[in-house]
């Protein structure tokens, strides 16, 4: 093979290799809640239904091919009782953009007792075979003015270009975050200490300050490129 169609073999090949990069070359899917929370508590004081909406954006590159949505209802261990599969919204198919609004009635029922939540999980895969999910935490306040109420505390994990970081651990109030589930639950009211840490990522420690809402916190998480000792919570 003579040098003018080695280069030109060449050629192809780069060809070739870049359609192949670009076509599956696309960000993950991502869902953004409108209201900026992650949990909210229902007031049944008044009434014994409540009805329940959360908008939200479904966000594909490489285009959405399913959305699913879930029902888990826990028990006051923390425990699952129950998984429930609700019906998927219409109108997303060909779209890599999409708005949604989520709307339920809720009755008081539905919750055994003030620690008792129901978690909704939204969830996204795209064209390209990524996946997303979301999780959105239901409760109850409390039936009387008085009682003690808890909150939740959630993590919004980032790195310094503000892309999402999985597989933190996060160590809040003497325990253990599950597996990339940066929000705690039942929380009163008081001041705690937290640590975050990944491997290959600059360390987190601060205090959050619980009053009478949910909180949340924004983290930022360097990416250092070595192993980063872990941080003593307790020092």
């Amino acid at each position: 093979m003579n040098r003018n169609k080695y280069l030109m073999f060449l050629l192809v090949l780069l060809t070739v290799f870049n359609a192949c990069d670009e076509g599956g070359n696309h960000t993950e899917p991502v869902i953004k809640w409108n209201n900026g929370h992650h949990s909210e508590s229902l007031n049944f004081r008044n009434s014994e239904e409540v009805e329940f909406s959360l908008s939200m954006t479904f966000d594909a590159d490489a285009g959405i091919k399913n959305i699913r949505i879930s029902e888990i209802t826990y028990n006051g261990d923390n425990n699952v009782i129950k998984i429930k599969e609700l019906s998927e919204p219409d109108g997303y198919s060909g779209k890599d953009f999409f708005e949604y609004t989520f709307s339920k009635v809720y009755k008081k029922s539905d919750f055994t007792n003030n620690n008792s939540r129901i978690d909704l999980k939204f969830e996204i895969s795209d064209n390209d075979g990524q996946y997303a999910y979301a999780i959105y935490s239901l409760s109850k306040l409390p039936d009387e003015e008085g009682e003690v109420t808890t909150y939740s505390v959630y993590f919004n994990i980032k790195d310094g270009s503000g892309f999402d970081v999985t597989n933190a651990i996060v160590t809040f109030n003497e325990s253990v975050n599950v597996e990339n589930d940066y929000l705690f639950y039942n929380i009163l009211p008081g001041t705690y200490r937290y640590v975050i840490s990944k491997a290959e990522y600059s360390a987190a420690t601060g205090l959050v300050t619980v009053v009478d809402h949910d909180v949340s916190v924004d983290i930022v998480l360097e990416y250092v490129g070595q192993e980063v000792k872990n941080v003593d919570i307790y020092k």
